[in-house]
């Protein structure tokens, strides 16, 4: 009896044994096959997870696009009406909601209407939700208060914009959506914001200002809120327009897009100045790597007004500066400051360093003599010497 007992005891440890081998082979031929098998049951329950999440917030209206507003729930504004401070901006077609205007719907473009920097759009049921929420739905027109019907006598000419609208009217399509820069966000502020960021100081129905590119305009606007910046604001006498103020490009061509920077060359004067009047001369180049501008050149002139102007050809260089006609180019312009006692300094961009330079010419005599160079502006030096004619 002992002895059967030993032997049920050895044959069960080899019995163990075998299957503790049976399954480390088995382990070693297809484990790895099993580890797939668990990732993909884990990760259809991560996706199962994610849809339920992405379902919830669609539910809820959650989803959002990038704005400041957007970490607050129902953000409450202090002023109405949105307004767009981008550049261009597109708004496209809603969804199709009746299959019996289907024909006239596909015939419509996808982008029904493009508005510009300080334009007026009109959320469709503000009460639903916050603009910047994906589901929002907007028209160039305004709505009639409490109403879903837009007001009457805004209308256009018989146009695509107009067709459209009055399809939405009906229920028979969606609003217009309103599309978010390549970076995922809205350009649009409500009327109290608009104002303070940018509308105070670029005002929508003068050209110049409306036109000037985004990222121009804050590295400007930031500037003109500086500490001194603050105290210089926009020539507005008799001077020409494009005598103190200048789109043009002054560091080259954008290699990401292939088209030439659209840079500012601006004069700045002195607010409320009483006596001596002194003017600045900026200029905002774009920053393509970080997509913002910056001041590549600032410089003071004390008790003088200024006048600038811009060489895109060495062909129409003054015969004082010809020796400067390596640096000017169509996509590198050259910009000469004339000062009102007579003289000019001319401003050149210098690729290597990110700068530009800065040449004054005395007379033919004096020239090689008399002439100086001093290197102003970067990223890392925004602000120059100051400057005086007397000096």
């Amino acid at each position: 009896m002992k002895r059967l007992k030993n032997i049920d005891r050895k044959n069960l440890i080899i019995f163990t044994l075998c299957l503790v081998l049976l399954g480390g082979g088995l382990f070693y031929l297809y484990g790895y096959k099993i580890a797939l098998l668990i990732d993909q049951w884990k990760y259809q329950q991560y996706q199962a997870d994610q849809d339920q999440r992405n379902s919830d917030e669609a539910a809820t209206g959650t989803d959002t696009y990038g704005h400041p507003e957007a970490d607050i729930a129902h953000a409450a504004y202090s002023c109405d009406g949105l307004y767009f401070y981008g550049d261009i901006g597109y708004l496209t077609k809603g969804a199709l909601l009746d299959q019996s205007v289907a024909s006239a719907y596909r015939n419509l473009p996808d982008t029904i209407h493009i508005i510009r920097y300080g334009e007026q759009i009109h959320q469709y049921e503000p009460t639903a939700g916050d603009f910047y929420e994906r589901k929002a739905r907007f028209s160039p027109i305004p709505f009639r208060e409490n109403s879903k019907l837009l007001v009457s006598g805004k209308w256009s000419v018989n146009d695509e914009l107009t067709v459209y609208l009055k399809m939405a009217e009906q229920g028979q399509v969606e609003f217009l959506r309103f599309l978010p820069n390549g970076q995922g966000r809205l350009e649009v502020e409500d009327e109290c914001d608009f104002r303070s960021r940018y509308g105070n100081y670029f005002a929508p129905h003068i050209a110049w200002q409306r036109d000037t590119p985004l990222a121009i305009k804050e590295a400007l606007v930031e500037y003109l809120k500086s500490g001194e910046g603050s105290n210089y604001t926009f020539v507005n006498d008799r001077r020409q327009i494009d005598e103190t103020h200048h789109m043009g490009t002054f560091t080259g061509v954008n290699t990401h897009t292939g088209k030439s920077n659209q840079e500012l060359a601006i004069v700045l004067t002195e607010k409320n100045s009483t006596g001596n009047h002194n003017e600045r001369i900026v200029v905002v180049a774009y920053d393509q790597q970080h997509r913002k501008g910056y001041i590549l050149y600032n410089e003071i002139f004390y008790n003088n007004k200024l006048l600038i102007k811009v060489y895109g050809s060495p062909n129409t260089l003054p015969e004082e500066a010809k020796s400067l006609a390596k640096f000017v180019h169509p996509t590198q312009q050259l910009i000469e400051v004339k000062i009102d006692s007579g003289a000019s300094i001319y401003l050149y961009y210098v690729d290597e360093f990110d700068t530009m330079r800065r040449r004054m010419f005395w007379d033919a005599a004096e020239e090689d003599s008399r002439h100086f160079d001093s290197v102003i502006g970067s990223l890392s030096r925004p602000q120059g010497p100051l400057y005086s004619p007397s000096a």
